[in-house]
């Protein structure tokens, strides 16, 4: 009973493992492997991809992937496909996610598929998607294909500048690129441009270029020749014989010209290099032939009969062209009013159909401004905690100056107190020399006290007195050993005046120096005039006088403080 019930479980277990494979790393590393020469061999590429049962295919990205590459083989093999589904899970998947390279193909691939359905509003907008991705890419094929394609666009609807402005682009990147196929290619496509835009002074040096060049491929020089010989037949600088020379080239080598055109140029070179007979019997096949559009036939019959002299079939065979012509541009602007009438009517269809949609929609939209609320509610949110927490650095940053600044005011504070303290030293120390000095004053003073009460009963008391004062003269101007601890004293006392005294005036004499010493400390005019044996206090007053012009008329330091000194 057990091994009737495991058996089936057996089977159905392998056959998951075998979907889950078949779905999984089987199908992503083949597609891998495709990826890597789908490039060199589109054609292997193709084989197997088509091989593949992409039903099977439950991821998103495989299922990409694989339409990416599907679509890429086709368009590398020249398969024009106009099969849309080809490529929409690649759309949908890499308008959202992938790389820059993946999005830009996807779209590429998606223009080539409107360009092949003639639908070239829709392949312009698909190829504009993917030209906005070029400047972040990195596959530059794809970019000079991307170009090549917008240029082909713009050729199928008739915007020669725009077409050679895409084209030159192409030609940039292939040539960046390194591909000499790809560049000569896209070469010979700039001469057709130029050539559509009747510029045949540029298109010209382009297929001479391309002819010259040894390492062009041999399939487009063929080319190359054809739509050479129709410049040379019919642009400004005409050379018939070198047109006839490239075309009887490529028939020699290849037994046949590609269309009509290049036939009935052919015709006409023929007959304008004088082989008439040749060139009618080319014309009468070509009447000959099942189909009605002879218009460019009769184009280049116009032009031989032209070049024959013959007007008259020549006006004749122009007028018929003309005529047909107009013809097919009215034909052409009635599928262009039925195309516009079916896309009325489709979207007369579609506005009940949008109409149905628009209550969805406006469910999604209140849902969307909820959820746009919130996040504008969440931005100011944050916006205010920044603010905030910016406005607590910055109170942060202003507490930590203020610390800054008051520790820097402390140490100021500190020093102050310590210069104070040096300066309250010095003035004891000043105030002690004061003292001593009042003490000495006093001391001879009560010496001159006590002369003169014991002299007073004398009849010679003015001569004692007399004579006691110029011993305290003496003491006060004796010797210079005297002189200078009295200077050494002043010196204390008023800060080394009359050291910088001395140096800012060296030239005085050494009488003159005891002069203003004794003026600095204070003496008045009757005493300086005793102590220096002047014969009047007008002397007194010169000398001083002199002195201070001398320090009044110098630039040095002290100035101020002798001035204030002097008196």
């Amino acid at each position: 009973m057990k091994t009737h019930i495991l058996i089936p479980a057996i089977i159905v277990l392998q056959i998951v493992l075998f979907a889950s494979c078949t779905d999984g790393a089987g199908i992503k590393n083949e597609l891998d492997d495709v990826e890597s020469y789908i490039q060199d061999r589109p054609d292997s590429a193709l084989a197997v991809l088509e091989k593949i049962d992409s039903s099977v295919v439950k991821s998103k990205s495989t299922r990409a992937k694989f339409s990416l590459l599907y679509a890429m083989a086709l368009d590398k093999n020249y398969v024009d496909t106009t099969d849309m589904s080809v490529i929409k899970p690649a759309i949908d998947y890499y308008s959202r996610l992938g790389t820059v390279d993946e999005k830009m193909k996807a779209y590429y691939s998606e223009g080539i598929i409107y360009f092949n359905r003639k639908e070239y509003d829709n392949a312009i907008v698909s190829l504009s998607n993917a030209e906005s991705l070029i400047q972040n890419a990195t596959d530059l094929q794809y970019v000079g294909l991307v170009y090549l394609a917008i240029s082909d666009v713009y050729n199928r609807t008739h915007l020669p500048e725009e077409e050679i402005k895409y084209v030159k682009l192409a030609a940039d990147a292939f040539d960046r690129w390194g591909k000499s196929g790809y560049y000569h290619s896209t070469l010979y496509r700039m001469a057709q441009a130029y050539t559509n835009a009747r510029r045949y002074d540029e298109a010209g040096p382009l297929y001479e270029q391309l002819l010259s060049d040894l390492s062009t491929p041999e399939y487009i020089v063929r080319y190359v020749k054809e739509d050479y010989a129709l410049v040379l037949l019919s642009g400004p600088k005409k050379d018939n014989e070198r047109a006839l020379s490239y075309m009887q080239e490529v028939v020699s080598e290849y037994g046949y010209l590609r269309n009509t055109n290049l036939y009935a140029a052919y015709a006409y070179a023929l007959s304008a290099c004088g082989h008439t007979n040749e060139a009618e019997a080319i014309y009468s096949q070509l009447y000959s032939l099942d189909g009605k559009d002879y218009s460019i036939v009769d184009i280049w019959k116009s032009a031989t009969y032209e070049k024959m002299g013959d007007y008259k079939e020549a006006y004749s065979l122009l007028q018929k062209s003309l005529t047909y012509q107009d013809s097919l541009l009215n034909i052409t602007l009635s599928h262009s009013t039925v195309r516009a009438q079916k896309d009325f009517f489709a979207l007369k269809n579609s506005k009940m159909l949008l109409e149905q949609k628009t209550k969805q929609y406006e469910v999604l939209i209140v849902l969307v401004a909820l959820i746009v609320l919130i996040v504008v509610l969440l931005v100011i949110i944050r916006q205010r905690t920044e603010l905030f927490r910016k406005e607590r650095i910055k109170i942060a940053e202003i507490a930590e100056s203020m610390r800054t600044r008051l520790k820097e005011s402390e140490e100021t504070r500190i020093l102050l107190r310590q210069e104070i303290a040096s300066k309250e030293q010095t003035l004891s120390k000043l105030r002690t020399e004061y003292s001593f000095i009042y003490k000495n004053q006093f001391k001879r003073l009560g010496e001159l006290c006590e002369t003169f009460l014991l002299a007073n009963e004398r009849r010679d008391s003015q001569r004692i007195v007399y004579e006691k004062v110029h011993e305290l003269i003496k003491d006060i101007n004796g010797d210079k050993a005297g002189h200078e601890r009295f200077e050494s004293m002043v010196n204390k006392s008023l800060e080394d005046i009359m050291i910088h005294f001395r140096e800012d005036f060296p030239s005085l004499k050494e009488e003159d120096y005891r002069f203003v010493c004794y003026t600095f400390v204070g003496f008045d005019a009757t005493t300086l005039c005793i102590i220096f044996n002047m014969p009047s206090l007008a002397s007194v007053y010169t000398r001083k006088s002199r002195i201070k012009k001398k320090i009044q008329e110098s630039s040095v330091s002290f100035k101020k403080d002798y001035l204030d000194h002097i008196g």
